[in-house]
């Protein structure tokens, strides 16, 4: 726990000293303790996205702005759950965000609009390694809901979804909305 409130410190110390405006978007090591390898006590009252989002001042996972005449949505993919060994996540959206989402954009209608998730709707590290057993839909590397996402963006003509989590630029354009991934953590 020490390590991770160090890397907190230092991810806001290097953030503030910017000078532009940042955003935050909820990644899978934003989260405390929500995995198997859980270095923390499952009744820590941290667990999960509490100390990040403590640390940073940050009100929502989910959020939207607008800047230079943009509307931005910042989504949250990182979908807590139970399991018989205590808190983690799975990769996707979930039905009440994806409402709150279309309800967003609806009330942004006309701007241009970016969307931003962590973990991506589309990723290709499969093909890209050449390997026939990584396919895309398996495990965590891309949301499992990634269709109802798309159908949402596509509706609202959505001009990008920002996304990351594969370490590996990828770009994609489908159906008017492009996909673009950052190698950047």
């Amino acid at each position: 726990k020490p390590v991770f409130e160090e890397h907190i410190r230092l991810y806001k110390e290097i953030s503030d000293s910017l000078e532009i405006p940042y955003y935050h978007c909820m990644g899978n090591h934003d989260v405390l303790g929500w995995s198997d390898r859980r270095k923390v006590p499952v009744d820590d009252p941290e667990l999960g996205k509490k100390m990040i989002m403590d640390r940073l001042g940050w009100e929502k996972s989910t959020y939207s702005f607008d800047y230079g005449g943009w509307h931005f949505v910042v989504l949250d993919s990182i979908f807590p759950i139970q399991t018989e060994k205590g808190p983690s996540y799975e990769p996707r959206i979930g039905r009440e965000q994806l409402e709150w989402l279309g309800h967003d954009l609806g009330r942004a209608a006309g701007r241009p609009t970016v969307a931003v998730t962590h973990i991506a709707a589309f990723c290709n590290n499969g093909q890209i390694n050449g390997d026939p057993k990584d396919t895309a839909m398996d495990g965590h590397m891309v949301l499992w809901d990634t269709r109802e996402l798309r159908e949402v963006l596509e509706r609202h003509r959505v001009k990008v979804l920002l996304q990351g989590h594969s370490h590996r630029i990828e770009e994609y354009r489908f159906n008017g909305v492009w996909y673009l991934t950052s190698a950047a953590a």
